[in-house]
């Protein structure tokens, strides 16, 4: 399984029990010209795949999940996204990298998410 298959699978679970997320699309290789745009419209590097804006069901206190997702068989977590996710932990957000789909509902399922349909 790739890591776009295993997130899109992420994704078809989170819209099933309505949890609030989204898919920053920051990876892929651009034109300089487009870089710049994009740098110049917030993109940032190292922003993880997915983040999730409920918080999570067994800790309220945080504000949401910052999830990198990676292929199951393994992918590298570069500076800049452990960066990222390490400013995201200071401010309140889980912060958590998995390694294909099951890792990804197992770490979601250990903060809560996923009991109940429509409960975050």
């Amino acid at each position: 399984m790739s890591e776009a298959v295993a997130q899109n699978t992420v994704v078809q679970w989170l819209r099933l029990y309505g949890i609030l997320h989204c898919h920053v699309p920051n990876g892929g290789k651009r034109r300089r010209v487009e870089a710049a745009i994009l740098k110049g419209m917030g993109v940032v590097a190292g922003m993880p795949d997915l983040l999730i804006f409920d918080s999570p069901p067994g800790d309220a206190e945080k504000k949401g999940v910052a999830l990198e997702m990676k292929a199951p068989d393994g992918g590298r977590v570069s500076p800049a996204q452990k960066r990222m996710l390490s400013q995201l932990q200071e401010r309140g957000w889980v912060s958590m990298v998995a390694y294909g789909a099951a890792d990804a509902f197992r770490q979601l399922k250990a903060l809560g998410y996923g009991i109940h349909r429509g409960n975050a």
